[in-house]
């Protein structure tokens, strides 16, 4: 399969689970023989550092506005005219659109969509998010083929009108060398915030969105502090968005202030994971293959996760799932979690982990996507 070109298409390097398995994605392709070319809608972005920059092409389309749509996808049909791809690949909603009619003008390439979410509820997004998501689906029928990652989010695509037979699902792929317990991150971490010895830490990575579910875990974290006077909570997320300021913030809870740290974004995800001793998912929709879980699992750490996309799937028999939108079930499966912490700590966090090892490796994310496009080109 040496030689075949392929681009692969986002929105942007920032931090996200989706920018990060998109490197991840790009760069074990190129390293089984692909020549692969990224190309993003927006300038630059964290994640663009951790791409092989000497065996991957990068290309801006350096859209400055959501509103300037037409003279982007220009530049797009453009490029993709010069490279002449075999396949080309879109993550997410937007790429998605811009790619679907790539297949009416250069039918020889083989197009496929990258759906990342599961059942969405809608209506708490604006206008054109909405409809962003709904016409990827509705159109899809002009691409080749849709890589979805996860089970709940194949069925949601179905649901939308995405045709079955040309789907697959591969799950994310989990750097475990890299998400891995780091006794040092754990220290520095908690001595920064302040945390005291023997206490716990229990933290959400996500950002905020009305998807996430901050406003449980608050509401959760407000209970278990009536419990006990032994627990500090962490949130790491982006705390700039309209949605943080207009929504989570105002609802942070006042007997909170000396036990709830918000951090921002972090590059240092293994450290930070490392520094807990519960890490929580409380999403209450749209989760399709939660990284932050199978992250946190690779780091041995303790998980409490709603039933939302393949949150179950990912945690298997360990960790403990719960409904969507119960603050009381969180709190009490925080406490049953706590009292169980220091029982047969050493051999749970080596189960924890080989399953995340086992299951969702990067090697199994490079080996089916690259059986997927073989598939494709051996079709054509």
């Amino acid at each position: 399969m040496n030689h075949v070109k392929i681009a692969l298409f986002i929105s942007s390097f920032n931090f996200g689970g989706a920018e990060r398995q998109f490197v991840t994605l790009a760069n074990g392709l190129s390293k089984i023989g692909y020549k692969v070319t990224v190309i993003s809608l927006y300038k630059e972005g964290y994640f663009v550092n951790n791409l092989d920059d000497e065996n991957i092409d990068i290309i801006y389309l350096n859209r400055t506005s959501r509103w300037k749509v037409i003279v982007c996808w220009l530049k797009f049909i453009y490029l993709i005219r010069i490279l002449k791809p075999q396949i080309l690949h879109s993550y997410l909603p937007v790429p998605n659109l811009f790619t679907i009619p790539i297949k009416i003008l250069y039918p020889k390439i083989k197009i496929i969509l990258g759906f990342r979410a599961s059942e969405l509820d809608l209506p708490n997004y604006k206008f054109l998010t909405r409809h962003t998501y709904i016409l990827q689906y509705k159109l899809s029928g002009f691409a080749d083929f849709a890589i979805i990652n996860s089970m709940a989010g194949q069925k949601y695509a179905i649901s939308n009108g995405v045709s079955e037979n040309k789907t697959r699902v591969i799950s994310n792929g989990i750097d475990t060398d890299y998400f891995i317990f780091d006794e040092k991150g754990r220290n520095y971490f908690r001595e920064n915030l302040g945390i005291p010895p023997d206490t716990y830490l229990i933290g959400i990575v996500a950002r905020p969105d009305p998807m996430k579910g901050h406003e449980t875990f608050l509401e959760a974290a407000s209970l278990l502090t009536d419990a006990r006077d032994d627990v500090y909570f962490v949130c790491v997320g982006n705390n700039e968005t309209d949605y943080y300021n207009h929504t989570i913030k105002p609802n942070c809870i006042e007997k909170l202030t000396n036990r709830l740290y918000w951090i921002g974004e972090q590059a240092d995800l293994p450290g930070i994971y490392s520094a807990m001793d519960i890490m929580t998912s409380p999403s209450y929709f749209g989760e399709g293959f939660s990284n932050v879980i199978a992250e946190a699992m690779s780091c041995g750490l303790h998980c409490v996760v709603t039933d939302v996309g393949d949150s179950t799937i990912i945690i298997g028999d360990d960790g403990i799932v719960i409904p969507t939108r119960d603050p009381a079930a969180l709190a009490s499966a925080w406490l049953k979690t706590i009292n169980e912490l220091n029982t047969d700590n050493e051999r749970i966090n080596c189960v924890r982990r080989d399953r995340i090892v086992d299951c969702f490796s990067v090697n199994k994310l490079i080996a089916d996507t690259d059986s997927t496009f073989k598939e494709l080109i051996k079709a054509a």
